[in-house]
């Protein structure tokens, strides 16, 4: 469907070309017959060219010809008139003098050719609102409304935005630039919601305590003080997923039932939308406190759980897109109101966000907005080969920062200043995990060496060496025993060994396998020089140990030992046939990647679901399991 085929558009462009008339009735003619059409087709029984929504309707036959011509039209008037844009002038910011000390006023519609205005905060009695409605009822146009003209009308310093799409992911991803969207989640990921759940929570504290220091109660007093401060409308479409959520659902629950009471007095408001309310798993007492409701078409069901109409329905009976209710008493039948709002599309809107964003900057705005997208990743670049090393007692590899609000870089500590050394498994089973694998042990490669001197020793195995060849150059320029050999394998397992019992203290070493699929063949090479040491026949070193079981025991004493073990598995269970089970605890980080059996945490009973670039990071040392965007290599 043409993004250009509002009759508002079309009036946009011939006010501000009124010397091309005679093209413009051309047009409106060719539109009138499309409208003509679907009317006489019986397609929509809707008025006001409600048509424009049906994206069927431009399959068929009869209209598809008239709507190419129409798009054609519109196409041709645009080229020639380059200065043209299809932002209506109304969606121009005001003088942005508006305050919200009191409350929150946003224009979303007309009821009885007045404008009709959406209010939370004290002033108003209503301070979270719930949104309704049907799958191609408009649901999410009114949303935009909210937006955008709450952009329009209040500047970033006083109202800020938080937006979550919960159903696919790409409903808010056209307001990138607009800078009152605070934070930005624009692919699906109700573990990233409940990140920002998290961030909410610690936001609430972080007010309360600037409160208390002012001796003051509530937003409107801290304003009314002299101090500047925002105030947040969360919009989270299809909330409900979180709750959902296997790993995460019971804490969402809880903290949406803290926030509805919590949150009104710093100035944070909820507006949550769904298309089922009466399937949402939540306790009454938080709808309860959810005063605000509105919605457009909406199903006989979604009404009854959220509007006392009893049976006379007034939004299950809405025949015409753009007309909804509103209610901020609890749904109450006699505050029950009704409205209309127009169309807007927010990937029209682009250049104006853009002229927001200047326009904020110019008013001493600083960005700090959060953007999320899964599809991130931390670019890393390697292209520059020579690597200065300088010694460090620690060495940290960056895998690439923090799926959450803070976006912190995650670095984890194959060494620590107390000389104490750190294991890391990573666990995938897909092609994709292969690629990202192949970076992250480049990485610790790269991160491992430029902390350490010269006489440092990387010892790095792989089952998988011709994924490497686009590291050819990166790593023949680097102190590195490579190999595919498990006999070189099993040499240098000997070698660690005898260092490790007893222990010898010697240089710190980095020992990477790739790939364990094949490594029960190392057992089939003796150590050749067992016995003949200092050590002597009774030594540790002629103890007639398997070379597996040899690297079971260097695992284990790694963290003593100053040896790291960085050893990556296409699936737990293989590592648990190879290994002693209980070796996966000396495992500091287990990081899953996607695909295959690659649980890293006990606690999580079921695999992890993840996305191309995505990981689960689990830190046995903390106790913590944290999701991440993983690093990319540049070379």
């Amino acid at each position: 469907m043409s993004d250009k085929i509002s009759p508002s558009y079309l009036n946009l462009i011939k006010n501000k070309n009124p010397e091309n008339n005679a093209r413009y009735l051309r047009l409106y003619d060719c539109y009138d017959l499309i409208d003509h059409k679907a009317e006489k087709l019986k397609i929509d029984s809707l008025n006001d060219y409600s048509w424009v929504y049906n994206e069927s309707i431009f399959k068929l036959p009869e209209i598809y010809e008239l709507h190419q011509e129409f798009e054609k039209e519109v196409n041709r008037i645009l080229g020639e008139n380059p200065s043209i844009t299809l932002s209506d002038d109304s969606k121009q910011p005001s003088d942005w003098n508006s305050s919200t000390t009191n409350g929150i006023e946003i224009k979303i519609g007309k009821a009885k050719d007045k404008d009709f205005f959406f209010q939370l905060g004290d002033e108003y009695s209503a301070y979270h609102g719930i949104v309704t409605g049907k799958t191609g009822s408009g649901k999410s146009v009114l949303l935009h409304q909210l937006i955008i003209n709450g952009a329009m009308k209040y500047s970033p310093n006083e109202l800020e935005f938080i937006l979550l799409d919960l159903k696919d992911g790409v409903e808010f991803q056209f307001y990138e630039n607009l800078p009152h969207v605070k934070i930005l989640g624009i692919d699906e990921d109700p573990a990233f919601g409940y990140e920002v759940l998290k961030w909410i929570d610690d936001e609430y504290t972080r007010r309360s305590t600037a409160f208390k220091s002012k001796q003051v109660k509530n937003i409107e007093e801290y304003k009314l003080s002299g101090e500047h401060l925002s105030r947040i409308i969360v919009v989270i479409d299809e909330f409900q997923k979180m709750f959902t959520h296997r790993e995460i659902g019971s804490e969402a629950e809880l903290m949406f039932g803290n926030f509805v009471r919590q949150l009104r007095s710093v100035g944070i408001h909820l507006v949550l939308a769904t298309q089922t309310p009466n399937g949402v798993k939540w306790q009454d007492s938080t709808l309860e406190q959810i005063a605000l409701r509105m919605g457009p078409m909406m199903s006989r069901e979604a009404e009854e759980s959220l509007f006392q109409h009893g049976s006379e329905l007034i939004a299950a009976n809405f025949t015409q897109k753009g007309d909804a209710i509103y209610n901020s008493h609890s749904g109450i039948k006699s505050e029950t109101q009704t409205f209309n709002y127009g169309y807007v599309d927010p990937k029209l809107l682009n250049e104006d966000f853009l002229e927001y964003y200047k326009n904020a900057q110019e008013i001493g705005w600083e960005d700090s907005r959060v953007i999320y997208r899964k599809s991130d990743c931390h670019l890393r670049d390697f292209s520059d080969v020579n690597i200065d090393s300088t010694t460090s007692d620690v060495v940290g590899v960056e895998l690439g920062y923090y799926a959450d609000v803070t976006r912190d870089l995650c670095k984890i500590k194959l060494f620590d200043a107390r000389k104490r050394s750190a294991n890391f498994l990573v666990l995938g089973d897909s092609d994709s995990s292969l690629i990202v694998k192949n970076d992250l042990l480049i990485a610790t490669i790269h991160d491992y060496l430029i902390s350490s001197d010269s006489s440092a020793n990387v010892f790095f195995y792989s089952e998988y060496m011709e994924d490497y060849n686009s590291f050819n150059n990166f790593l023949g320029n680097l102190n590195v025993q490579i190999t595919n050999d498990p006999e070189e394998l099993a040499t240098k397992i000997n070698d660690l060994y005898d260092k490790t019992i007893p222990r010898t203290n010697g240089n710190r070493e980095l020992l990477i396998i790739d790939g364990i699929n094949y490594l029960d063949e190392i057992n089939d090479y003796s150590d050749s020089t067992s016995g003949d040491d200092e050590w002597g026949t009774d030594s540790f070193a002629s103890d007639n140990k398997s070379n597996l079981e040899k690297l079971n025991i260097i695992i284990d004493k790694s963290r003593i030992n100053g040896n790291s073990i960085v050893l990556y598995a296409q699936k737990r269970s293989l590592f648990n046939e190879i290994f002693n089970q209980s070796l996966f605890s000396r495992f500091t980080y287990a990081l899953a990647l996607k695909g295959g059996d690659n649980k890293v945490n006990d606690v999580v009973w079921d695999n992890h679901k993840l996305d191309e670039n995505i990981g689960y990071l689990y830190d046995s040392h903390n106790k913590t399991l944290k999701k991440i965007n993983l690093l990319k290599i540049k070379i």
